[in-house]
């Protein structure tokens, strides 16, 4: 047993003094800083008497150094016995603090307990181990979905109160060495078998090895403040289902392995995260609820994040939800550290809010944040994933997203990908509010990007950059029910042609002194679509070529103290909305009517042939098509016509006097179409027939496998042929009067039929699956049988391409399986 000094006598005085200090200033129950003490005076005898530890000092202000329990700082010796000897002796007498100096402490898990409060000093390293048998497994009482990703920690602790990790000194997981930990699957079974509640996950093979650096379960009064956290296995810090949590002046560095959260707040209440500086591979701050216990009330205030995915996000499990959030004063940027195993680069969402496991997001204010990059300044998603947090559960209940006021943003070279606020079709996000908002994108959006249809896809996981670029380049809103935007600007630096925003299916909407920058090319400043109840007032625009463009049945649209002096076209309406949908009053220039402010539609498509609409019933439409004015003695439209030739398209709606604004449109010459190669790419063992067709009639198909021959000396296309080596097969149409077609190409390779598979290994990070066959590998060879393990393929990021054949001697049905994670 610990004997004790003439240091230790002179220690335990001082400590007992500041025992009383604290004893009468009786601070309150809820403060995380302070530890709350029963004092007794200690009576100690100066006498050569050895008395021990326990029953000399009183633990209400005990401090003890883990040097006098034998841990050694040299950064070999395994210290977890001294350090937990260190904490449980405190513990004993009532709790205190125990200090590690300087010096680097390798250790495996540490339980902390009541009362205790680990400093550490400057110098001090506190190391975790390599060795996964140092850190045991641990299945905490309290059941939640975390328990698939969780059952080993380096710092844990469940039911405690007044614990705290405080001091100068840094912790450090070195998760690196676990960051490809992945389990047999007989391995697994075997180290499940200790989950004993059949109601309850068991961490997964490629987590179960992998120790978070801190996991509090369940606690009450937890202070983290002043160290340095770095490098762990798994999430830096998981805080479940506790009470009264203080995370303050923290340096956070979250790099080395997969899953490399900094913060996850799950399912805990009365938070206050501040002041931390952080730089994580994967999310940074994370609000996350992964049982039927909500986050509630929690701040988060003055930090700066550096991150690859999600700076700052509510989700992805939601189970409990999320009530009475703020977010305020943060700097959000991308990580300074090149490479890793999640997102990008430039991080993916700024503020992520989602709910797609059940659960209700309520009542939520962010403010005064300034973000650098992001592809994603800010996503909101209401998904329907369902997921359970124990099994067998039903999937969970779509939830709900209502209350969210979203205020003063800067975000400058904001990515590609645009910001989104996403709800479900029948279960809308509700009462949304985006003010005093400035985003500067990098722009470098495409035509057909804006015309797509960007999928619903509730069930998935949410993402902002999952299903790639967004219709429009700053907000694309969907299935909402009260959205105001108030003072906000959007801008770009590369050409773009997507609209600043569209808005499907959604109610209640409010625009108020709203600018965006808008190329001649997009459709409009903002796309309505199956859109009702609307007021967009006090816009004073820029030169904008469409102001409005209603689509799909939007209705009562009112537009009402706006300048539109310098818009070329204020509204463009198609064929399922009328002038009646629109309520316009009060705008600028004051002299003009609606009638006046709207033009017909002008469309050519890919055969040729040109189509006019006009907005209102019983109207006329004259058109010329040299580029001269319109009158009313101009060439009638009576039916779609032929125009392959370059031409300026002008026509006007004349109705009872009124006539419309002047819609004008540059048609170009009329291209072929595109021809098609049938197969596309291809793999063949001796040969492969290729066929062509253009479905321009008339079309001429020219094509080639010699890649450095010019058009001219292409081959003209009669019937099918056939390709005996591996060659890039490139067609061209032509026809007279028409521009020739884009030039398609294909990829035709011969792989002979050789015992194994050919694989082709490519890097890179991607939303969707790239194709493949038309970039270059990082490395091809051959290996046994269809795994991934002779491959030797890094964690993340790569996608491999492999080809072989299968001998099947005896005819017959045959399945075949793919597993996957």
């Amino acid at each position: 047993m610990k004997k004790l000094t003439a240091e230790w006598v002179r220690k335990a005085e001082a400590d007992f003094v500041a025992a009383e200090q604290l004893a009468s200033a009786r601070p309150p129950v809820h403060d995380p800083l302070c530890f709350h003490c029963r004092t007794m005076r200690i009576l100690v005898t100066l006498a050569p008497l050895l008395l021990s530890l326990t029953e000399a000092i009183s633990a209400s202000a005990r401090t003890v150094t883990v040097g006098d329990f034998g841990a050694v700082g040299d950064g070999v010796t395994l210290n977890t016995r001294a350090i937990q000897a260190a904490i449980d002796q405190v513990a004993a007498v009532g709790g205190g603090t125990v200090t590690i100096p300087a010096g680097t402490f390798l250790s495996g898990t540490l339980s902390l307990k009541d009362h205790i409060r680990l400093d550490l000093e400057p110098g001090a390293v506190l190391l975790g181990s390599k060795r996964v048998e140092d850190y045991p497994l641990t299945i905490c009482r309290y059941p939640s979905g975390s328990d698939r990703y969780v059952a080993r920690a380096l710092l844990s602790g469940e039911d405690l109160h007044d614990v705290a990790i405080t001091g100068r000194g840094t912790i450090d997981g070195q998760g690196s060495h676990f960051a490809n930990s992945r389990v047999s699957q007989q391995e697994w079974q075997s180290l499940a078998g200790a989950y004993q509640d059949p109601t309850r996950f068991a961490a997964e093979p490629h987590y179960i090895n992998r120790p978070f650096l801190i996991r509090f379960v369940s606690c009450t009064n937890v202070l983290v403040e002043g160290v340095t956290l770095q490098k762990p296995a798994m999430w830096l810090q998981h805080y479940l289902n506790c009470d009264f949590v203080t995370i303050r002046h923290v340096n956070m560095f979250s790099h080395g392995s997969p899953n490399n959260d900094l913060i996850d707040i799950d399912g805990s209440r009365n938070v206050v995260i501040t002041g931390c500086f952080g730089d994580s591979d994967d999310d940074g701050i994370t609000l996350k609820s992964t049982s039927a216990a909500p986050v509630q009330n929690v701040t988060i205030s003055d930090c700066i994040i550096r991150t690859r995915t999600n700076a700052i996000k509510a989700g992805t499990e939601s189970s409990g939800g999320f009530q009475d959030i703020t977010i305020t004063n943060c700097v959000l940027k991308p990580s300074l550290v090149t490479g890793g195993f999640s997102g990008r680069p430039e991080g993916l969402a700024g503020i992520a809010l989602e709910i797609v496991d059940g659960g209700s997001l309520d009542r939520v204010a962010i403010s005064n944040i300034a973000m650098e990059d992001m592809a994603a300044p800010l996503f909101l998603r209401l998904g329907n994933r369902g997921r359970p947090y124990l099994q067998p559960q039903a999937q969970a209940p779509v939830g709900a997203f209502r209350n969210v006021k979203i205020s003063h943003i800067t975000a400058s070279n904001a990515g590609r990908n645009g910001c989104s606020i996403l709800g479900i079709k029948d279960h809308r996000i509700e009462n949304v509010s985006i003010s005093d908002v400035f985003i500067h994108f990098d722009g470098g959006g495409t035509q057909a990007q804006a015309e797509a249809e960007y999928p619903e896809h509730d069930e998935d996981y949410p993402e902002s950059t999952r299903y790639g670029d967004l219709p429009a380049y700053g907000f694309f809103c969907r299935h909402v029910d009260g959205l105001t935007f108030r003072d906000v600007r959007l801008d770009f630096n590369a050409p773009e042609k997507r609209p600043p925003f569209i808005f499907d299916d959604v109610r209640n909407l409010n625009l108020f002194h709203v600018d965006a920058r808008v190329a001649n090319e997009a459709p409009a400043l903002m796309v309505f679509r199956n859109s009702v109840d609307a007021l967009v007032s006090e816009c004073h625009l820029p030169e904008t070529p469409v102001f409005l463009r209603l689509e799909r049945n939007s209705d009562r649209i009112k537009v009402i103290g706006n300048d539109l002096t310098r818009v070329s076209q204020p509204f463009a309406l198609d064929e399922t909305v009328g002038m009646s949908a629109l309520d316009v009053a009060g705008n600028l220039p004051a002299d003009r009517s609606l009638f006046s402010l709207l033009q017909p539609a002008i469309a050519r498509d890919e055969d040729g042939f040109v189509t006019m609409r006009s907005f209102t019933a019983g109207a006329r439409i004259h058109y010329t098509l040299d580029g001269t004015e319109v009158t009313p003695r101009s060439t009638q439209y009576a039916q779609p016509f032929l125009q392959v030739g370059e031409c300026e398209v002008e026509a006007r709606v004349f109705k009872g006097g009124l006539a419309s604004g002047t819609a004008r449109v540059h048609l170009p010459q009329l291209p072929v179409r595109r021809p098609e190669v049938h197969p596309g790419h291809s793999f063949f063992t001796e040969s492969v027939t290729v066929d062509l067709s253009c479905k321009t009639p008339g079309a001429n198909i020219l094509y080639s496998v010699d890649e450095s021959a010019p058009v001219e000396r292409w081959a003209v296309f009669a019937k099918a042929f056939e390709i005996r080596t591996s060659a890039t097969l490139r067609v061209q149409a032509t026809k007279a009067g028409h521009r020739p077609s884009e030039v398609a190409a294909s990829r035709h390779e011969l792989v002979p039929r050789e015992n194994g598979v050919l694989y082709k290994y490519y890097l890179g990070e991607w939303d969707k699956l790239p194709d493949l066959l038309e970039m270059k590998p990082a490395r091809t060879g051959r290996i046994t049988q269809f795994r991934l393990g002779e491959v030797g393929t890094r964690a993340e990021n790569f996608a491999l391409l492999m080809i072989g054949y299968v001998s099947v001697p005896k005819a017959g049905q045959y399945t075949f399986y793919c597993g996957s994670n």
